[in-house]
């Protein structure tokens, strides 16, 4: 599997590799990670994530024609900047950045969205 952070690939072979490179990129303020099987954005499944200090947006992509985001708690009505304000988010998508982890490791054993969040389709 491959994490893709700013222009860097990392190559993770294990779950353990997996962690150890993500806790790495959830420390940064603010950050935009992309993880599949080859590390291209057209290899489905694969995982978007969106960071800032204590919030996350994931999306999974499942195939080209479906697409997957986190059902937050937040109040859908507000917006959530993230990257400097590159995205906008709903704050009815954002979880807690504690997700991630758990997440990608589900999705690295099974290749599939996690059942630790609720999603809601979007296309």
């Amino acid at each position: 599997m491959i994490i893709s952070c700013d222009k860097n690939d990392l190559e993770c072979n294990t779950v353990s590799e997996l962690e150890k490179n993500v806790k790495k990129l959830m420390a940064q303020e603010s950050a935009e990670i992309w993880v599949s099987q080859n590390g291209f954005q057209d290899d489905y499944p694969c995982i978007g994530i969106l960071l800032d200090k204590n919030r996350a947006s994931i999306t999974y992509f499942e195939n080209e024609e479906t697409c997957f985001v986190t059902s937050g708690e937040g109040d859908g009505s507000e917006v959530i900047e993230f990257c400097d304000g590159q995205y906008e988010v709903s704050g009815d998508q954002i979880v807690d950045k504690k997700l991630v982890l758990d997440v990608l490791k589900e999705f690295f054993c099974k290749h599939e969205r996690s059942s630790e969040v609720a999603w809601e389709q979007l296309y």
